[in-house]
This record gives structure tokens, C-alpha cells and sequence, in this order.
């Protein structure tokens, strides 16, 4: 991969030196994919770490009964399925491509490599692997002692963190359907679109096919309480 220029922009690696951000794109594959490709499925050995460059990733899991659970939805710039490195074992949820996209693949194998020579790089990866665990404890206790209401919220006011995209008081969620917006919540699409219909009648959100819109987080967040 000649675009070592793009990885050097990528939150995990710009604080590198050009030099080692040369050696990881030496051993960086590109991978376009269409919507819909599983990347891979929970349980198979893992074997790569990814990293979006263009178009979107759904990183889900199923339960016994067979109910998705969306964990995250990665975009351009963020990384994942860095929890098989050193460890051998298999990939831990679903990945699959949720339109067209443009993937970064390093293998684990020659990343390795990489991470035990450099101290850096290790960090930069401990960092990101520390964040992602905050982020799954964050959701565990929200869908363990939340309803489905107070999930809803939740689920708003990470997603409007993570991606919202700010004008005045108002904070735009774009791109993400209702099923993928229930599947996030652990709850039903019927749910979660009555429960959002409520709050888009009490002037908490305004709704779109593709994005929803939070008129006041601060009103969202005291919301039923």
C-alpha cells in the first residue's frame, strides 16, 4: 500500500513516527468490498486487523434465539477486530459491510512483528483497545438495568458522541436505519420507532428515514427521569 499518508491521518497511528507509519503501509492490503460482504463471523480464527478508509462496517453479535445486537458501526478511520492480535483466538462478534467500502487489511502475523519492535505502536493499540472496552462495559449496563426507553436514550447520546454532528442546540445522527438504530438498542424495530415517535411528539427529537435529529440533548438526558 503506497498511501501511507491516509494512515498517518488515522487517530491509532498519527502519532507515530513517518517511518514506522511507512513500515505498517509495507505490509498493508486494500480490500474493496460490496454491501452486505461478512467480512468475518464470530468464532472463526482471526487473522487481520481492519481499518475502514471509505464506507461503513456493522460489528454485531446473535444470541441464543438468534437476535442481533449491534456493538458498533465503524467508519472511516476506526479500527477493529484488534482483540485477536496475540492472542490466537477466534474473532469475537460479526463484521459485515453495510454499502460499498474500502478496507485496510494487516495481516496479524507481520503487525506483530511491528508491535513487539516498537513501543509506540503498542501503546497507540493499548489505547484503542482500552477505549473499546469502555465502550462495550458503557453498553452491557445500559442493556442490563435500562428499559427499553432508557436504552433509547442511551443509545442516543453515545451515538450523538461518537458521530452526531452539531448545528446550534441541535445534533444530527445521519445514515442509520431503524432496524440498525433497534439492533443497537436490544429491542425491537416496532419499539424503538414507537418510543421515537413519542419523543419526536414531545419536541425531544425531530425524524428522518436515514437520521434522527436531538432538538436538546440536555432535555434528553433528564428525560423520564
Amino acid at each position: 500500500m503506497e498511501d501511507w499518508e491516509y494512515l498517518k491521518r488515522i487517530p491509532l497511528f498519527k502519532d507515530l513516527k513517518e517511518s514506522l507509519v511507512k513500515e505498517i503501509a509495507n505490509i498493508a492490503v486494500i480490500k474493496r468490498v460490496k454491501k452486505g460482504t461478512v467480512l468475518f463471523q464470530q468464532g472463526e480464527p482471526g487473522e487481520a486487523v481492519y481499518v475502514v478508509k471509505e464506507g461503513s462496517v456493522k460489528i454485531s453479535m446473535m444470541d441464543e434465539e438468534g437476535k442481533e445486537y449491534i456493538i458498533h458501526v465503524m467508519k472511516p478511520g476506526e479500527v477493529f477486530a484488534e482483540a485477536t492480535l496475540f492472542s490466537s483466538g477466534p474473532y469475537p462478534a460479526d463484521a459485515e459491510a453495510l454499502e460499498d467500502s474500502i478496507l485496510i487489511v494487516l495481516n496479524n502475523d507481520r503487525l506483530e512483528e511491528l508491535i513487539r519492535s516498537n513501543s509506540e505502536l503498542a501503546l497507540e493499540l493499548i489505547k484503542v483497545m482500552a477505549k473499546r472496552l469502555q465502550d462495550i462495559s458503557k453498553q452491557i449496563n445500559s442493556l442490563a438495568l435500562r428499559d427499553a426507553i432508557g436504552r433509547t436514550i442511551s443509545t442516543l447520546i453515545r451515538l450523538a458522541e461518537e458521530k452526531g454532528e452539531k448545528s446550534g442546540d441541535k445534533i444530527m445522527i445521519k445514515e442509520i436505519s431503524r432496524q440498525e438504530f433497534a439492533s443497537m438498542v436490544g429491542t425491537t424495530r416496532e419499539t424503538v420507532t414507537r418510543i421515537l415517535n413519542q419523543m419526536s411528539k414531545e419536541n425531544l427529537l425531530e425524524l428522518d428515514r436515514q437520521k434522527i435529529i436531538i432538538r436538546d440533548i440536555k432535555r434528553l438526558s433528564t428525560y423520564m427521569r
